[in-house]
């Protein structure tokens, strides 16, 4: 299994803080022997020395809300011109598919609260799918 480099942006922190708040399993949960405090507890503050992983905290968030179901996204088509491995099994090609390149990206670096991965699924742009994030 290929490990993604750890991502220090603002937009991953944004969307697992937003993302992990509207969860009600995201409480807390156990990692090996030891029990971690919320997402929202964990990313939160400004000094926060934690950054969120792609695949320990976006991947499995991606998931809880359905976004890379059969239905959704994970569909071998995927839905509205994006696709994500079915239950987040490719990271490396989830990771693309979010990040995508310089000309086309669902997360915006510069202002982090207009990236599409924020913007869709709380209804800010229209989306299929309906409202994830509330």
């Amino acid at each position: 299994m290929t490990r993604l480099p750890r991502l220090r942006t603002i937009g991953w922190m944004l969307f697992v803080f937003v993302g992990g708040g509207a969860i009600s399993s995201a409480d807390t949960f156990a990692l090996g022997a030891e029990t971690l405090p919320p997402v929202s507890e964990r990313f939160a503050a400004d000094d926060v020395t934690e950054t969120p992983d792609f695949q320990r905290h976006v991947v499995p968030l991606l998931g809880r809300l359905g976004c890379n179901g059969r239905a959704c996204h994970g569909s071998f088509q995927g839905q509205g011109g994006f696709a994500l491995s079915l239950f987040g099994y490719d990271f490396a090609s989830d990771h693309q598919a979010i990040v995508g390149d310089a000309d086309y990206s669902r997360i915006d670096r510069e202002r982090p609260r207009k990236s599409l991965l924020l913007q869709k699924p709380t209804l800010e742009t229209d989306h299929e799918g309906g409202l994830r994030l509330p």
